[in-house]
């Protein structure tokens, strides 16, 4: 199988600790230079994060950035979807929710699946926020508006697919 590259610009070659292999990278048809930087360059000039398949990660194999990218965004589209749909009626905006946002908090999931309390809160605040604010669910616990709503918890659904993910790969239905 040959790795195809649009261009020789768009590819990055990501590295974790120090740097020890300088020279260049070849590939089928193109050849990408990977340098060490010089010690007196500064901190800021350095490539911090990388965005692959739509996933961000950083130096350090964390995924914090993405997980604060996504959910700001998944903020914004729960936001959206409260003020521009004239029909408040649950359902509906329910299947909105679920529609344009959760892909959006579940998307390589089982990558980059969030580990710490915190974490975890942060992804659940936006459908915490987003029940929250529906008219019928007025005085209720967040599960209980989970119950009433007829959706399940975002870190259940990450389970889930973290399940389904191992399960693909034991059995080798991952290419």
């Amino acid at each position: 199988m040959h790795a195809r590259f649009r261009s020789r610009d768009s590819c990055q070659l990501a590295t974790t600790g120090q740097p020890r292999f300088t020279g260049t990278w070849e590939t089928t048809r193109s050849i990408l230079p990977v340098t060490t930087p010089p010690e007196n360059l500064t901190e800021t000039c350095r490539l911090h994060n990388v965005r692959d398949l739509g996933v961000t990660v950083d130096s350090h194999v964390k995924f914090d950035v993405h997980m604060n990218q996504i959910v700001t965004r998944a903020h914004r589209l729960a936001n959206l979807i409260h003020k521009c749909f004239a029909s408040k009626d649950p359902p509906t905006l329910v299947h909105a929710f679920t529609s344009y946002v959760r892909p959006l908090l579940e998307y390589a999931s089982c990558v980059w699946s969030p580990y710490t309390v915190g974490l975890v809160n942060k992804v659940e605040s936006v459908q915490r926020r987003f029940t929250k604010r529906n008219v019928c669910c007025c005085g209720l616990t967040y599960f209980q508006r989970l119950t009433k709503l007829r959706i399940e918890s975002l870190e259940l659904r990450r389970l889930h697919l973290d399940l389904v993910c191992v399960y693909k790969i034991l059995f080798g239905m991952v290419g």
